[in-house]
C-alpha cells in the first residue's frame, strides 16, 4: 500500500551511510547530495514532504486494522477499539461492486419518493407508494394519547364545543315532519300545528313552514276589533257589534260616565228616589212635597178604631172596631149622614154620649 513505501523510504534516507557525504562539516547536507536540508526530523520531514497530519496520515492502531483486511464487497464497521468487522447484509439487501442495492419493492417504493415538509409517506398497493399531507395538526392529533386530548385537538370538546348526546334532541333529530316541536315524553315528540277556533280567529301559515303563524281577527271579534267610538259594546246581530251609551230617565236617578270610558258607570238616586233614599225613620213613607219624602205612622181613637202595627214596620197595618163603639161628645142620628134632616136635627140635638151594642143578625127561614 501507498501508506507502506512512504515509510519504507522515511527509514531509507534516515540510514543512509554518513560517508556519502564528501565534505563532512556542520553543515545539514542538501537534498541534492543524498541529504534533508535539515537538522531536525521535523524540517526533514517538511523537506522530504512528510510533513505528518498534511502530507502523510499519523500512524493510528485503527488505520492498521483497516489495512489488514482484505475483504472486498464488504461493508465493515468499527466492533471495538482498534477492531474492525464486517457487516452482514440482510436478504433485503446486497452489496456488489461498491454498490448497496434493496432487494425489497416496498423499501424501492419508499426509497423512490421525494420528501418534502408535511408529508408522509403511504402505499398505494403492492410495491407502490406515495406521499399525503400530514399537517402540524395531524402530528398533534397523533401525538395525543388520550381520547380527551385528541377532542381538544380537534376543537369538539363534549359541552364546550359540541352538544352531548341527549334523547331529546336524538328524538327532535329524527323528525320529519314540518311543524313546531312539542315535548311529549322523556325522549319523544311530535310536530305540532296551531289550530283556530271554528270562530273568532284564523290563522295563516298555522305549521311556521312558510313564515311567522299569523292570527286574524274573524267574525264577532273582527267586528269588535272594527269599532272606532268609545262606548259599551253590544252585540246587535251575529258578527255585528255597535257602541252605546247607559241613558237615564228624566227624574229618579242620574248616571256617572254612562259610556264606561273614564271608568266604571255609576248610578246615583235623585229627586223623589233620592228623598226616599234618604229617609232614616220607619214607618209609612209619604211625599209631601215635590222631591221630599217623610215617615208617618196611623194611629187610631180609644174606643172607637183601633189601628195595629200602624207604621207598618212589623207587618201590614190592621185597622178594626171594638166589640162596642163609644162615642163620646159625637152626634148619633139613624138617618143617613150628609141628608138635610139629618144636619138639622145634628144642630138641634144636644151632644151626648152613645154606645151602639153589636147586633145580632138571624139567618132568616128557608122556604
Amino acid at each position: 500500500m501507498k501508506l507502506r513505501g512512504i515509510i519504507a523510504l522515511a527509514l531509507a534516507l534516515s540510514c543512509a551511510p554518513a560517508f556519502a557525504q564528501t565534505n563532512q562539516g556542520t553543515s545539514p547536507l542538501s537534498i541534492a547530495k543524498g541529504g534533508t536540508g535539515a537538522s531536525t526530523a521535523p524540517a526533514a520531514r517538511a523537506s522530504l514532504g512528510l510533513t505528518i497530519g498534511s502530507a502523510v496520515q499519523a500512524w493510528d492502531a485503527d488505520l492498521d486494522a483497516l489495512a489488514a483486511l482484505s475483504g472486498t464487497n464488504t461493508i465493515y464497521y468499527r466492533s471495538a477499539a482498534n477492531t474492525w468487522a464486517p457487516v452482514t447484509i440482510g436478504g433485503m439487501l446486497s452489496f456488489v461492486a461498491g454498490t448497496l442495492n434493496v432487494g425489497d419493492a416496498e423499501l424501492t417504493a419508499l426509497a423512490g419518493l421525494t420528501s418534502a415538509a408535511d408529508k408522509v409517506p403511504y402505499f398505494t398497493g403492492s410495491g407502490t407508494a406515495a406521499v399525503a399531507d400530514f399537517s402540524s395538526l395531524a402530528r398533534t392529533l397523533v401525538g395525543n394519547t388520550t381520547n380527551t386530548q385528541m377532542r381538544s385537538t380537534l376543537g369538539v370538546v363534549i359541552g364546550t364545543d359540541v352538544q352531548a348526546y341527549d334523547a331529546d334532541l336524538a328524538a327532535l333529530a329524527a323528525n320529519s315532519t314540518a311543524g313546531f316541536w312539542a315535548y311529549t315524553g322523556a325522549g319523544t315528540g311530535a310536530a305540532r300545528t296551531l289550530t283556530a277556533p271554528a270562530a273568532g280567529f284564523t290563522i295563516n301559515n298555522p305549521s311556521g313552514t312558510a313564515g311567522n303563524p299569523t292570527f286574524v281577527l274573524a267574525n264577532d271579534l273582527a267586528a269588535l276589533e272594527g269599532l272606532n267610538s268609545t262606548g259599551l259594546a253590544v252585540r246587535t246581530a251575529a258578527d255585528t257589534w255597535a257602541q252605546r251609551s247607559l241613558v237615564a230617565p228624566a227624574a229618579g236617578f242620574t248616571i256617572t260616565n254612562p259610556a264606561g270610558v273614564a271608568g266604571d258607570p255609576t248610578f246615583a238616586l235623585a229627586n223623589d228616589l233620592g228623598a226616599l233614599e234618604g229617609l232614616s225613620c220607619t214607618g209609612v213613607a209619604i211625599r209631601s212635597a215635590t222631591d221630599t219624602w217623610l215617615c208617618r205612622t196611623i194611629g187610631g181613637t180609644a174606643n172607637e178604631i183601633a189601628v195595629a202595627n200602624g207604621d207598618g214596620v212589623s207587618g201590614a197595618p190592621t185597622i178594626s172596631l171594638p166589640a162596642a163603639l163609644t162615642f163620646t161628645g159625637k152626634p148619633t142620628s139613624p138617618a143617613r149622614a150628609g141628608t138635610r134632616r139629618s144636619r138639622r136635627r145634628h144642630k138641634s140635638r144636644p151632644t151626648r154620649t152613645t154606645t151602639i151594642r153589636p147586633l145580632s143578625f138571624a139567618r132568616p127561614p128557608r122556604r
